[in-house]
């Protein structure tokens, strides 16, 4: 079964892009066909594996202009390791999909065409709860909320983390059964 994982969290610095380009490195080195979705407007998974951030050569061509993900995707210097890079046009998709229908299943329905031909699709979130993050949890098999030991990155997960669960409840060693406010 292909899997789908987000790596998420509101605040900013915890770790989001590190985590994200090392698992999907090493499920590449263990013989999984891994896509890394750079779904952060920064471009960091982009320019950290060494890739520039073209003009409509990314995700946003997805979502936006139906373009098949699998046009979008390039390789990296790992076999098995592939990148679906951001470009310029994604630091302006949070206002378009404002008004735009299907605003919360553009990535899904993107991502859906191209499962077949990846054991894992790994998504690099932006630092925040807007509608790119909110595209990348609903289609989810398995999330990650990557994140510093201090207190300001814990209370973001834990906003995270709730807001992903409407129910409140929680599965994080440590933390409550339920969410507390």
């Amino acid at each position: 079964m292909n899997k789908v994982v987000a790596v998420a969290n509101q605040k900013g610095g915890v770790g989001k892009t590190t985590t994200a380009i090392n698992l999907s490195a090493c499920l590449a080195l263990k013989n999984r066909r891994t896509l890394l979705i750079d779904l952060d407007p920064q471009g960091m998974s982009t320019l950290g594996l060494g890739k520039p951030k073209e003009p409509f050569k990314g995700i946003y061509q997805a979502m936006m202009n139906g373009r098949d993900l699998m046009d979008c995707v390039m390789g990296t210097e790992l076999e098995n390791f592939y990148l679906c890079p951001c470009s310029p046009e994604l630091s302006g998709i949070e206002a378009e999909l404002y008004a735009a229908e299907r605003r919360e299943k553009r990535l899904g329905e993107a991502v859906e065409k191209a499962r077949r031909y990846f054991n894992f699709i790994i998504i690099d979130c932006p630092p925040s709860l807007g509608f790119l993050t909110i595209n990348a949890w609903p289609r989810l098999i398995r999330s990650s909320f990557p994140s510093r030991r201090n207190s300001s990155a814990w209370k973001a997960s834990r906003i995270s983390f709730r807001r992903w669960r409407p129910s409140g409840h929680t599965s994080i060693p440590g933390w409550p059964s339920k969410a507390s406010s």
